[in-house]
């Protein structure tokens, strides 16, 4: 009951104007970026359980939080540059994404290819990689539901990853998010990647704002990683843990 009211109380606390872009919390998204427009994108994840002490904690705030900070740059011709940085893995990563649909088709997609860096917890040693993502999303069903799915190969891991999202828009103002990202290799992955993962799958679900030229999205999840490719190895914590994403567009 707890983690309802709270829920309730993100969504009820902030009033909006309308938006520019049809983002989510993790997963990739096909670029409506105009060319020679651009976004940044700062999220936060905090570490303490949302329902421990709620008042008391600010809703698990006092534990710390991950950090992602990124931006995204549309080129031309749906081509994009991006760059982003997360805390708890100390990664960098940088990488290039072209929108294979035009605007006007119902289901939009694209292609993302991504180097990273990073500091695995166990080895305390860099690593890098590339991470190469396919990401769909269709226009809003009705005018209301719009569904979106990544999948892709980690190859750092050398395993496929997966995410699927459904958004529920109740006015031009507000939508109701929920993300879910499957492990469908706990038996099957190699010996050296089982440790990796998590018990369970990652989810997350909340309530995304739209301004003209701003996103502010709330959302409850189960874990505190951001990309695709770490959500898909699951998490180890059933609490749920608070956090927010705010984009803002410039190039306009």
């Amino acid at each position: 009951m707890k983690q309802i009211a709270i829920c309730c109380i993100l969504i009820g606390v902030f009033t909006v104007l309308y938006g520019y872009q049809n983002s989510t919390f993790s997963l990739f998204t096909p670029t409506s970026l105009n060319a020679n427009e651009g976004e940044i994108h700062l999220a936060h994840r905090f570490y303490g359980d949302v329902s421990n002490e709620p008042l008391d904690t600010f809703f698990g705030m006092n534990e710390g939080a991950n950090v992602n900070i990124a931006t995204r740059y549309n080129i031309i011709y749906g081509i994009e540059a991006k760059a982003g940085y997360t805390r708890a893995s100390k990664q960098y990563d940088i990488g290039t994404s072209y929108k294979l649909s035009p605007a006007e088709f119902p289901l939009q997609a694209q292609i993302d290819l991504q180097y990273f860096s990073f500091v695995p917890t166990v080895l305390n040693e860099r690593r890098d990689n590339f991470l190469y993502v396919l990401s769909a999303q269709s226009k809003p069903l009705y005018g209301v539901a719009s569904i979106a799915m990544n999948a892709g190969f980690d190859g750092y891991y050398e395993r496929l990853i997966n995410g699927y999202g459904l958004q529920l828009k109740l006015s031009d103002r507000i939508s109701v998010l929920g993300e879910y990202y499957p492990v469908w290799d706990r038996k099957s992955a190699a010996e050296q990647v089982k440790q990796y993962l998590g018990k369970n799958d990652a989810y997350s679900f909340g309530v995304k704002l739209n301004t003209y030229g701003h996103h502010f999205m709330f959302c409850l999840s189960n874990g505190w990683e951001f990309s695709p490719a770490r959500q898909s190895m699951g998490t180890s914590s059933q609490n749920l843990h608070f956090g927010f994403n705010i984009q803002r567009q410039f190039g306009m």
